[in-house]
């Protein structure tokens, strides 16, 4: 595959290697971040750090490993 034209973001996804899911993220501007495969935001929360900081369950539908 060649090198990618484009300097930031999710700049090749190959679906065959990848899996169809989402990344979080330490986004540096203080807040954790969660992307789709095609680099869209789903989500962030003010948290940040890696690993980010805990995220509240109740934010999460009282659901612990779940952030959507």
């Amino acid at each position: 595959m060649p090198p990618t034209k484009f300097p930031t973001g999710v700049t090749i996804y190959n679906p065959v290697k990848a899996h169809n899911s989402y990344v979080l993220f330490d986004g540096r501007d203080g807040r954790a971040h969660l992307i789709d495969m095609q680099g869209n935001s789903v989500h962030h929360w003010p948290y940040s750090g890696w690993p980010v900081e805990m995220i509240d369950p109740a934010g999460a539908d009282d659901r612990k490993g779940h952030v959507l």
